[in-house]
């Protein structure tokens, strides 16, 4: 294996544990991966009911870009032909992040966009709600790939996501660090907009905040 693989496989192992203890996912699934030259390194299936996403870095699987196993213990997660899928249509994807996130889940749950309500999410825009496919399927693959196309626009990449409802949050990145810092963004604004929704009485209140953000830019921007 070439030796830049042997840091991914750790930083994903670090980043898997990360994303359970700050409760952005939970032991039912979820999976990371991340792209180094011809191969995919991703989390093994189970990684959260049997490991509790407590991985070593020997746990982390190494795939070839057709999803043949290379190296690694365990089986290969059965939403793995989501990343292959990602990785295929967009050049600029180096890693993906499929979480469970609580807050975002009930987005996907009800049908409704996550509102960008915070600042740092502006960048990003509103997150989407994916169409339904069942789960472990080429639908969802192909779903998931309709829902993140904006990926393949962006210049330089960022980052894009979408909820997949009865799945959860999907998130396409340049790198593992920025793919795991949206995904924390995102279930954050999910949390800000239910609850400041729960403290108004209902969802009057994001146009306005949308508003006050949008002229904050406006009057920051250069003038010609």
């Amino acid at each position: 294996m070439p030796d830049e693989i042997a840091p991914v496989r750790a930083r994903i192992a670090d980043l898997g544990r990360l994303l359970y203890q700050r409760h952005l996912t939970d032991t039912a699934g979820g999976n990371i991966s991340a792209r180094v030259g011809g191969c995919i390194c991703m989390t093994p299936m189970y990684a959260g009911s049997h490991c509790h996403w407590d991985l070593r870095p020997e746990q982390v699987l190494v795939l070839a870009l057709d999803g043949r196993k290379l190296e690694g213990e365990g089986e290969i997660s059965r939403e793995a032909l989501v990343h292959l899928r990602l990785y295929g249509q967009f050049a600029s994807a180096g890693a993906v992040v499929h979480s469970h996130a609580p807050n975002a889940l009930v987005f996907g749950a009800v049908g409704i966009p996550v509102p960008p309500v915070l600042e740092y999410v502006q960048r990003l825009g509103a997150v989407g709600i994916g169409r339904y496919a069942p789960t472990h399927t080429a639908l969802l693959a192909e779903n998931v790939a309709e829902a993140l196309a904006v990926f393949g626009n962006q210049r330089p990449p960022y980052a894009a996501a979408t909820i997949v409802p009865g799945h959860g949050l999907f998130v396409v990145a340049p790198d593992l660090d920025t793919a795991f810092d949206v995904s924390e963004r995102i279930e954050i604004t999910a949390r800000t907009a239910l609850l400041g929704s729960l403290l108004a009485g209902d969802g009057s209140w994001i146009e306005g905040a949308q508003a006050a953000l949008a002229a904050g830019r406006a009057a920051e921007a250069p003038q010609g």
